[in-house]
């Protein structure tokens, strides 16, 4: 199932740092055309551009105030499901930003997706929430309406560049389509793509 499905969006750091990472975070976020938000404790997680020079905070504040991202505080119940998550007794607990994403997407509905590269937090979303939706980076990368929008090139470029400066994972089922699309030369280029095994 398409992120485009899902009523809305659930972005942990990651993701927002990979899209950073593409150079063209902007563009890819206008293009989805779809709520994307953050929980406010994920949002602080984002300290820094993964390109030199560029500035995250500029770039992140001109979507919120575009109104393509929205920043929310855990509501009571959420906040309790953050520090549950993030407990220690919990096989060492989550990160806190990925922690807080689930958190606000459970307490938001399974008709939301969480959008995370995190193995950790995907596969404890799976086991305690299975018809919650769970999608990472390259989905979004992936999803049809950019695929259309941006040409071949352009997208591959994008892509590379967020492997390279991001270190954004791939899941195994969406590496060969990766390689393909950026070349094997490239592919060879960046350690976080992995094997095709």
């Amino acid at each position: 199932m398409s992120p485009e499905q899902a009523d809305a969006l659930i972005f942990d750091a990651s993701v927002i740092i990979n899209l950073l990472g593409t150079g063209m975070a902007g563009r890819i976020v206008r293009l989805l055309d779809h709520p994307v938000t953050m929980a406010d404790r994920t949002f602080r997680e984002i300290r820094r551009h993964p390109i030199n020079g560029c500035d995250h905070a500029g770039e992140l504040d001109e979507l919120a105030r575009g109104g393509h991202l929205r920043i929310e505080t855990l509501n009571k119940d959420a906040n309790s499901l953050f520090f549950d998550l993030v407990a220690d007794d919990l096989d060492g607990g989550l990160d806190d930003g990925e922690a807080a994403a689930i958190a606000l997407a459970v307490s938001t509905g399974p008709s939301t997706a969480v959008i995370t590269d995190d193995r950790k937090a995907r596969n404890l979303l799976a086991r305690r929430w299975p018809m919650q939706r769970i999608h990472c980076s390259i989905d979004i990368l992936a999803v049809q309406k950019i695929e259309a929008s941006l040409t071949r090139p352009i997208l591959a470029d994008a892509i590379y560049s967020a492997l390279k400066n991001a270190r954004m994972r791939v899941p195994v089922a969406k590496r060969a389509w990766v390689t393909d699309l950026i070349g094997a030369v490239r592919a060879t280029d960046c350690p976080s793509l992995g094997s095709m095994t």
